[in-house]
């Protein structure tokens, strides 16, 4: 450790980085940011495991030994000791927020330098006294292009608390790109768009001298969901909610997906040297750049409402196109010379790279539906643990958490057959709390856009843009699966003299109901009809005869006593 720890003063002047954390409030300093990734970078090329807690176990011992030397600069060093303390137990605090939004990640593939730069600097900015989730909460600042529909019974026009996120920063301004994965992909690209034509960056909105931070969406990318259906949103987006004070933006949003594609046919190295296929990769990324900052411009009021993505794209691919026939005359030799062939042969420049990625995508929209249909298959099946191993192949939340559903509610019907009514009770509540979950972290749809939305969803402020959205399906019949699962145990429950469980699944039902029914899904009517209170009545009534019919014996129960309860049914 002792070694480690001069390595890293030979970096950096370790008391740099501490008078930073006893003494600031949080504001970026690019210096300081710099000096920080560079620690972080001699342990990451060290491959040094949890490097984070190796560096702030180190940087704690550094304090207190410059507060054993009587520095004056670290005579009080308290709020150096709080930061250090609260960050472990935030970066834990943040997975456990998002343990189902992030859970295919690993710890490396999120807790990268510039992450750690922004966590330090939002612990700061709480004055190093917020507890861990005050800091993740302030630290979740994005959630990408999410219409919200305003609903006079909504009680609040946001998105759900757990589908915000920290996108992982790759770039900083006066810094520079991250060492990593990605690092000599996005170094090229940004250098690409540093020599494009000023008239091309001027017509897709981008302003290099503008762009604070490129950041990384790290979530899994879900292609059954309708905003994927959004030219842009596949290629990345300004950050709506990072502008400066002329309402300009100043972050950039990247796909993981798209840096993925890219990578892999450089890491395949089957069409070339790897210099050349980076230098194609990161054409196509600067490509992808140009169209997603065309789409949303410069600022939020850069299109209205009567810009539709079909007037947009046709100006759109033509300023893309001349960027890629302006970046062939650059180079020479047998790369210009493949190029050229390649051009020829697929009617397009750099066609080779964008066709790559095209076919990524597609296998990758293939390969999901498969393993998507195959998960909810052996749920449905009474197979929970086949469906689960099928989910987890695919990183997208929304079916691993639908697999779950799905897989529990079919577990409590199979517990009602065998007369395990208790154990099918208490998987109810686990049923519900995942349902709450998955809403609350964006895996399954907000309900109120059924209402709001007519169950659309809207791609732009453009009207014509709107479409169907078959996730809202999926969610009412959940929900009707959820009702069904509730009233029949209700029932095998008063038909064999169960009252405490009938009240206590009874109690749940109705306050499910009372839930469900506030987003008035009853009045669209493209969607199928479930209404809570009208469930649980019925099945109330129908507990209510058989808790009588138990009562009596069933040889009591003859035609008129059935006749009786019909009538008070009805």
């Amino acid at each position: 450790m002792d070694e480690l720890l001069g390595d890293l003063e030979g970096t950096v002047v370790l008391s740099s980085l501490l008078g930073y954390l006893n003494f600031s409030d949080g504001r970026p300093d690019p210096r300081w940011q710099k000096q920080f990734h560079d620690v972080c970078a001699l342990l990451v090329q060290r491959t040094v495991p949890r490097y984070w807690d190796v560096l702030t176990n180190l940087l704690g011992q550094r304090l207190h030994q410059l507060h054993r030397e009587g520095s004056a600069a670290f005579r009080d060093i308290q709020q150096a000791e709080r930061v250090l303390a609260l960050l472990p137990r935030v970066l834990g605090a943040y997975r456990e927020h998002h343990r189902h939004l992030l859970a295919h990640l690993s710890d490396d593939e999120l807790f990268q330098p510039f992450f750690l730069v922004r966590v330090l600097e939002t612990i700061l900015s709480e004055g190093a006294e917020g507890t861990a989730d005050e800091v993740v909460r302030r630290l979740n600042d994005f959630v990408g292009y999410r219409p919200i529909a305003i609903l006079e019974t909504r009680p609040r026009g946001e998105p759900y608390e757990h589908e915000r996120h920290r996108p992982v920063p790759l770039y900083l301004r006066g810094v520079g790109v991250a060492v990593g994965r990605y690092q000599d992909l996005l170094e090229r690209t940004l250098d690409l768009l540093g020599h494009t034509d000023p008239d091309i960056l001027h017509a897709a909105h981008l302003d290099l001298q503008l762009l604070d931070e490129w950041a990384l969406d790290v979530r899994a990318y879900d292609h059954a969901h309708p905003v994927n259906r959004r030219p842009n949103y596949i290629f990345g987006e300004w950050d709506p909610h990072h502008l400066d004070l002329q309402g300009r933006y100043r972050r950039f949003v990247g796909r993981h997906i798209i840096l993925e594609a890219l990578l892999h046919r450089v890491e395949q190295g089957t069409e070339g040297p790897r210099d050349e296929l980076l230098f194609e990769a990161a054409a196509a990324l600067a490509g992808t750049m140009l169209m997603a900052t065309g789409i949303c411009g410069s600022s939020p009021s850069a299109h209205d409402s009567s810009v539709s993505l079909a007037t947009l794209m046709p100006g759109i691919a033509r300023y893309r196109d001349a960027f890629y026939q302006q970046l062939l005359p650059r180079l020479q030799g047998a790369h210009a010379e493949r190029l050229r062939q390649e051009q020829n042969l697929l009617r397009q420049p750099f066609g080779g790279v964008r066709q790559h990625l095209n076919q990524f995508l597609t296998r990758q929209r293939a390969f999901q539906q498969q393993q998507r249909y195959l998960a909810l298959l052996f749920a449905e099946m009474g197979y929970p643990q086949a469906s689960q191993q099928e989910a987890r192949r695919i990183p997208a939340v929304s079916v691993r958490l639908l697999s779950e559903v799905v897989s529990r509610l079919r577990g409590a019907q199979r517990e009602i057959d065998q007369g395990r009514l208790a154990e099918a009770a208490q998987t109810l509540p686990e049923v519900e709390q995942l349902l709450h979950e998955g809403i609350a972290c964006g895996a399954f749809p907000d309900p109120w856009n059924i209402l709001g939305f007519q169950a659309l969803f809207p791609l732009s402020p453009a009207q014509e843009d709107s479409l169907r959205d078959p996730r809202l399906d999926e969610l009412v019949q959940m929900i009707e699966q959820i009702f069904h699962v509730h009233a029949r145990l209700t029932s095998e429950a008063a038909a064999t003299g169960q009252t405490a469980l009938v009240r206590t699944v009874r109690a749940r039902m109705e306050k499910l109901a009372t839930w469900w029914d506030r987003f008035a899904t009853i009045e669209v009517s493209e969607v199928r009809r479930v209404l809570g209170t009208e469930a649980a009545e019925s099945a109330t009534h129908v507990a209510s005869a058989l808790g009588h019919w138990h009562e009596r014996g069933a040889g009591g129960a003859d035609l008129a006593f059935w006749r009786q309860h019909l009538d008070n049914f009805r």
